[in-house]
């Protein structure tokens, strides 16, 4: 049983080294030519459409996969790749309703600046849009944290949900979702 284990690291890190792509070329035109058969392309343009398929592919995943570390799984499910999706059609109601008082984001953000030390001085119009800017941020991130814990089973979003929802803002997760 150890043995097997070893291997399968051993092979593991072999694949992990490996630059080849997911598919073979010719597997992967292959496939291209039978979805599109009247299409006529260069090898280039094959290989560019492999190279952005396969990296779609692999930030597919590895959201995926911070997905199910997050439910403390180390198997990725259909589930995950199901609520990553989801998440990236979220579309967050657009209120004229502001959540954060407008005299208070002013004051947090002219603290910032002062801060930065930078001697800018903030018209009310740049406050006004920075205002919208940071509630609309605010929306989107809760938006995936509340998916984020009904994926994990919880009603109530924590810490450790917060900061999934960072991680895959980092990956870009957070900029597909629409506010209408």
């Amino acid at each position: 049983m150890v043995f097997g284990n070893i291997l399968s690291i051993r092979e593991q890190r072999r694949l992990q080294q490996m630059t080849l792509p997911m598919l073979p070329k010719s597997v992967f035109k292959r496939h291209v030519q039978a979805m599109f058969p009247n299409l006529r392309s260069t090898k280039g343009a094959i290989e560019a459409l492999q190279e952005s398929a396969c990296a779609y592919a692999h930030e597919l995943f590895q959201n995926a996969n911070t997905l199910a570390r997050n439910t403390s799984r180390y198997t990725l499910q259909s589930k995950d790749i199901d609520t990553l999706k989801s998440i990236r059609s979220v579309r967050v109601r657009n209120t004229k309703r502001r959540a954060i008082p407008k005299a208070a984001f002013a004051r947090i953000f002219r603290e910032i600046v002062e801060e930065r030390k930078s001697g800018l001085r903030i018209s009310p119009a740049c406050i006004a849009v920075a205002h919208k800017a940071g509630e609309d941020f605010v929306a989107k991130r809760f938006a995936v944290m509340s998916k984020v814990a009904l994926l994990a089973g919880r009603k109530t979003a924590m810490l450790k949900d917060a900061r999934t929802t960072d991680q895959l803002a980092r990956h870009g997760v957070d900029e597909s979702v629409n506010l209408v």
